[in-house]
């Protein structure tokens, strides 16, 4: 989901046109550091129907990487998950990954979530 030549479902014209097939078992995993990379999250989750919507991921991202801890990126966490929760309930699957700090990275994405209060 980012503008690289192997992704083929970028965009949600090109979601709605997937959906539209008539699978009866389809539905869309949406990572907000992927949308961070091609559009504005509220202008791409309105674009979607919710009941698409079956799973999140969460991770912070920059220009180099779409996967970083959160609070260590550019995008705007708060404003993301805002407008995530008018489209979507469910589960949220934080993403991301430092080498060799792996417990450190979940204690500080918990911390971000709890200090912003979102958990």
């Amino acid at each position: 989901m980012e503008k690289r030549k192997k992704e083929l479902f970028v965009f949600p014209e090109e979601i709605k046109r997937l959906i539209s097939m008539g699978w009866k078992r389809l539905g869309l995993t949406v990572d907000l550091a992927h949308i961070q990379s091609v559009m504005d999250h509220e202008l791409f989750l309105s674009s979607l129907d919710k009941e698409w919507i079956i799973h999140t991921h969460l991770s912070d991202f920059t220009l180099n990487s779409t996967h970083v801890p959160l609070g260590h990126g550019s995008m705007d966490i708060d404003k993301a998950l805002a407008v995530l929760s008018k489209y979507y309930q469910g589960n949220v699957i934080l993403e991301g990954f430092v080498r060799g700090q792996a417990q450190k990275t979940v204690q500080g994405n918990v911390d971000y979530l709890r200090t912003h209060g979102w958990m």
